[in-house]
């Protein structure tokens, strides 16, 4: 189990300062009860990898449903964290992400498991 999804979307509309506290009480929480954190983050990843470096936590970070460039992915896997991959996505990324920080979903999809990871393969 892992605690979230929790983070940062500026495209929300609610404050910045009040997503980022809200975030920190996550953060915070994740490493109390020792569970990985399942990541939300839309136009905030420097914000992101600045928390990530203040609060240097011992628990997994997991960004969920990464559909960004393959520098930008391997910016967050320096960071350490690990990248969760769903139903869209972009390719050049997937091929480039290390299996050991790379995780699939299905998120809102419909799409069982199985499904995603076929479209992840470029199979049907």
């Amino acid at each position: 189990m892992w605690i979230g999804e929790a983070g940062l979307d500026k495209l929300r509309g609610t404050d910045l300062v009040l997503q980022q506290e809200a975030f920190k009480a996550h953060i915070r929480l994740s490493e109390q009860v020792e569970k990985p954190l399942l990541i939300h983050c839309v136009k905030a990843v420097d914000e992101l990898l600045a928390l990530k470096k203040e609060f240097r936590p011992q628990q997994r970070w997991i960004f969920h449903g990464f559909r960004g460039k393959p520098q930008q992915m391997q910016q967050l896997i320096d960071a350490g964290f690990c990248i969760s991959f769903g139903a869209k996505f972009n390719a050049e990324s997937y091929k480039a992400c290390p299996p050991a920080y790379r995780y699939e979903e299905t998120d809102d999809s419909g799409l069982t498991i199985e499904d995603v990871q076929r479209l992840h393969l470029g199979k049907k």
